[in-house]
């Protein structure tokens, strides 16, 4: 049986394409990932926690609607890892847009250096 050939992936950055989509990292300091805090975290709450620091685009306080997460986990499990975030002082919650049906607004807090 031959084996399959993958697609080697090019990641090589080109300076030529200026998409947000091709161009966009994030940072993320060695101080987060060795803080007991964020190790105590499941796995999928490191993974929205990423995903939240890129959607940002580098604000303190910004939206994060169904269309996005919806793609990465169910709605229960973002709940729960909401909770989570929460708790432990990586974000918070500023405004539920439940009864207006918008979108929730988040902000970043380091509560999770602290401790």
């Amino acid at each position: 049986m031959a084996r399959k050939k993958y697609k080697i992936p090019n990641w090589k950055h080109n300076p030529n394409n200026t998409t947000k989509k091709d161009m966009s990292f994030i940072q993320i300091y060695h101080d987060l990932l060795i803080n007991k805090t964020f190790l105590k975290l499941n796995n999928s709450s490191k993974v929205l926690y990423f995903y939240m620091y890129d959607y940002s685009n580098g604000s303190q306080e910004f939206e994060f609607p169904y269309s996005i997460y919806s793609k990465i986990m169910t709605k229960n499990t973002f709940q729960s890892c909401i909770k989570e975030l929460s708790e432990n002082g990586f974000i918070e919650v500023i405004e539920n847009g439940k009864s207006t049906r918008t979108p929730n607004k988040y902000k970043f807090i380091n509560k999770w250096y602290l401790s």
